[in-house]
Formats: structure tokens, sequence, C-alpha cells
């Protein structure tokens, strides 16, 4: 990516825009399918993580559909956020929105994203977690390679997913089990000791209640992106 992003700035491109400018969609699509060629090719198995485009999630829809053994994830970010925050006229607002790979400006892409979680083109949705200080981020004022790449998700990944999955009626509360929990146990080949309920399989339980809604979030970050949606 750094040629990409030496192109940026030397157009004065420095804000957290170019986080996205200097990594386009076609790159990633490229990139998703030459490591599903490479992995067919090797007869192996492949698990590409952290999808953020549609181009890319058509790509891996296709492999499944062609019988390919291909699982991939997208975040709780990319699953419900857009690109156009990079272009936020507080700088603070924006630069809090960068990761990589970057949200894409596509306000449809989330929505398809969710979709291809739906019907198990996307196996996982990942929490990603990796947040950052608006202090730290700040080293990034003047140069958006600077930024630190990264967004919180432990705390809110399961809530969000079934506020924009089950809620809206994307997925059923089965294949949000599915996407949250028990396919990675089964990739990871650790199903079923995880990721079902039988006797002799660990019990790591988690008790939901789609009842107890709240709106606000309890954690030292200074900057949630889901501040508008309704968690559980």
């Amino acid at each position: 990516m750094a040629p990409g992003a030496k192109e940026a700035l030397e157009l004065g491109i420095n804000g957290p825009e170019g986080i996205e400018i200097s990594r386009p969609e076609e790159l990633e699509s490229e990139a998703t399918h030459r490591a599903i060629t490479i992995a067919n090719r090797a007869h192996c198995p492949i698990y590409l993580v952290n999808v953020s485009s549609v181009s890319a999630g058509d790509m891996i829809a296709a492999a499944k559909m062609q019988g390919k053994v291909v699982h991939a994830e997208t975040t709780v970010a990319h699953a419900v956020l857009n690109g156009m925050h990079y272009y936020h006229q507080d700088w603070i607002h924006a630069a809090a929105h960068v990761t990589v790979p970057p949200l894409r400006i596509d306000p449809n892409t989330p929505s398809y994203l969710m979709g291809l979680l739906a019907n198990d083109s996307l196996s996982v949705v990942a929490s990603e977690h990796r947040p950052f200080s608006t202090k730290q981020r700040a080293l990034g004022k003047e140069d958006f390679t600077k930024i630190p790449h990264g967004l919180a998700g432990v705390q809110d990944r399961m809530s969000v997913m079934w506020e924009r999955g089950v809620v809206t009626g994307k997925m059923d509360e089965n294949r949000f089990v599915a996407v949250t929990s028990s396919n990675a146990a089964k990739i990871y080949n650790l199903y079923p000791r995880k990721g079902r309920i039988i006797p002799g399989a660990d019990a790591d339980l988690v008790v939901w209640d789609p009842d107890a809604a709240r709106y606000t979030v309890i954690f030292k970050q200074e900057d949630t992106k889901y501040w508008l949606l309704m968690l559980y």
C-alpha cells in the first residue's frame, strides 16, 4: 500500500480520507481473487479476513458457488459503517474511523456485507478490536499514514449484529449465533467442544435478553462508532 499512500500525499491528500483513497476497492478484489486462486491450485482451504467491499464479497460468493473451500469474515465495523465518515469536517471524528482495510465510500456496502453474512457467503463477523485514543490518533494530524489503524469492537460486536442483523430481519437468531459464535468454532476445528450446547462441551454460554436494550456504552474508549444504535 506504500505507493498508493505516497501518491495521495504527493497530491496533497493528508487527511483521514487518504486511508480509503490509497487503498481502493479494486486492489482488495484483485488480492482476494489471487489468494483464492493460489489456495485452490494448492488444494488448500483458505480463510480471508476483514472483507470490506462489495467486489471482494462477490469474488468470495462466486468461489463458494464453484465449490472452492473458502471461508471469510468481515468485521462489525465494516458491516454497519461506511467511509463517508472520513470526509467529516471534524478531523477527530474522521480519524476515529480509520481502520485497515478502510470503510468503503459506497453507503450500500455495509448492508451488502450484512446480506453476505446472512446467506453464508461470509461465515464470521469479527471484532477486530484495536482501539486508539484521540491523543494517539493525533499523531497523524498532518499525515494520514501516521494515524493508528483500528476500531473498538469487542464490547459491542454481538449487540450491533443483533440490532442490524436480527432486528432488521436480515438474519434469524440461528444465523446470528452462527456468524458470531459457532461458525468460527467449526472452521478452527473446535466444534463440538465449543459452539454447541451438548453434554461434555465447554459451558461457554451467553444468556441473551432481546428486551434488555440500552443506548449508551461504558468503557474507557473516548469514542464509540455506535452511539445511534440501540444495543442489547
